[in-house]
């Protein structure tokens, strides 16, 4: 019986040294391809940089005009495919005034008032036609329809020499509160208070920060007291820097003067907490996952199993604290306390975040790293009120002129050069997450 027991626990620990050594080759095996990717990665860089790239110096400025201008022309299509339709072809019709005002040098403003009267003209066509088909409704009473809308300048005709009175505006659209209007520089003006909705789906590198960005590049000199921002936001946390960064584009649209809004259906947990606590009005779902006011540092160690089977580890570094920790270097009661010491610093600056922007909540007491649901994040001051990212928006949309959702989808690849990119982007996927493997360095 007992050479039976002594056969078994034999048996057992040899399936631990070939488990072991199973998880040594794995990890050696994970390094090589890594290599073998980071590689082949650098190589296709490498060439489209020799065959594709080009040194490219851009105007900043010109840029967000870029992109300023897609907004006006989204919201105009939003609003009135019709009216957005027309505005294209008048903003067409003064680039070429403009390009014609160059050659010939002759004076810009007379020509780009052309322009202007094209979509005058459009607009009183529209109305004439309005009123007939309001005449017609109403038994034929022309009388009783009025035309609340009309431009208050009169027309230049420039061709027959008319000294009417120049149109320097023309409002294209009027509804409710909301207008918006092209100018005699085919500028476009908007009055009305708006709300803005952009979704914020975070992942743990938080890479989305980047679409973030551009938003709020977008919005910013755009926004005034009175609009809104909602942001629908949905994070577990991630990445220290990521989020930091996450929340600072968030603090740039609350200092325009618009309320900063932000709703929370599923989870805004660490990271994700860090951005939400910037709103001006918290709320979410009553299940939602709110909190984890924590940092957290995690990784394997194998530096004893590497000593047990004379596998030696070099690492060479200058500057005492350099690595502190790693995933095959022995780590010491020294470097573990400074570890500690660098995940605390963390910590507090992330407590000292919370409470500037939510002052009410008692921090020491919250900042444990745990996780509540909604509702009782409520009673604790985490979240100011309990409803869906839905139910806010439709029940407060009438408040505001009109309602836009600000969102860059990327374009669908089809082409085999668009499959050969994505195999590329499944590669560097790959190989960030071998890297997740070795080490993390995480806000949760």
């Amino acid at each position: 019986m007992e050479g039976y027991w002594s056969e078994i626990l034999l048996f057992i620990s040899k399936t631990v040294v070939i488990l072991v050594v199973v998880v040594v080759l794995l990890l050696i095996f994970l390094a090589v391809v890594k290599g073998i990717v980071a590689a082949a990665v650098e190589a296709k860089n490498k060439k489209n940089n020799d065959d594709d790239m080009e040194l490219r110096i851009e105007n900043y400025g010109n840029l967000l005009s870029g992109e300023k201008e897609k907004l006006e022309n989204s919201m105009i299509k939003a609003l009135d495919d019709d009216v957005y339709e027309v505005f294209n072809k008048i903003k067409n019709k003064g680039e070429s005034i403009r390009d014609e005002s160059d050659r010939t040098r002759v004076d810009s403003k007379k020509l780009i008032q052309q322009g202007v009267e094209l979509l005058n003209s459009f607009k009183r066509n529209n109305e004439e036609k309005q009123k007939k088909e309001a005449a017609k409704d109403s038994d034929g009473s022309n009388d009783s329809v009025q035309n609340n809308s009309a431009p208050e300048n009169k027309v230049t005709d420039i061709d027959n020499g008319s000294e009417n009175e120049k149109v320097e505006s023309v409002k294209l659209i009027e509804k409710n509160s909301f207008s918006l209007s092209v100018n005699s520089d085919m500028s476009v003006s908007v009055t009305g208070n708006l709300m803005f909705i952009i979704d914020f789906d975070g992942s743990v590198t938080c890479d989305e920060v980047a679409s973030l960005t551009r938003a709020v590049n977008l919005l910013v000199n755009e926004l005034s007291e009175g609009d809104e921002v909602v942001i629908r936001l949905t994070s577990p946390g991630g990445t220290v820097n990521g989020y930091g960064l996450a929340a600072a584009q968030l603090d740039r649209l609350k200092r325009t003067g618009a309320r900063l809004t932000i709703a929370v259906d599923q989870v805004a947990a660490s990271g994700g907490y860090l951005m939400a606590s910037v709103a001006d009005k918290l709320i979410a779902a009553p299940f939602a996952y709110i909190g984890s006011i924590g940092v957290v540092m995690e990784l394997p160690n194998f530096n004893r199993l590497m000593k047990k089977y004379d596998v030696d580890y070099e690492q060479i570094t200058a500057g005492q604290y350099k690595r502190t920790v790693s995933t095959f270097g022995e780590i010491t009661e020294e470097a573990r306390e400074k570890c500690r010491e660098e995940l605390k610093q963390v910590h507090d600056i992330f407590k000292a975040h919370v409470s500037t922007y939510r002052p009410a909540v008692d921090i020491e007491k919250l900042a444990t790293g745990e996780v509540w649901l909604a509702s009782e994040a409520k009673k604790l001051g985490l979240v100011d009120d309990l409803m869906s990212s839905d139910e806010y928006i439709v029940n407060n949309m009438d408040n505001y002129a009109a309602v836009f959702n600000v969102s860059y989808v990327e374009k669908k690849k089809k082409n085999l050069v668009s499959k050969l990119l994505g195999t590329e982007a499944a590669l560097k996927t790959f190989n960030r997450l071998i890297n997740r493997l070795c080490s993390g360095f995480n806000v949760k």
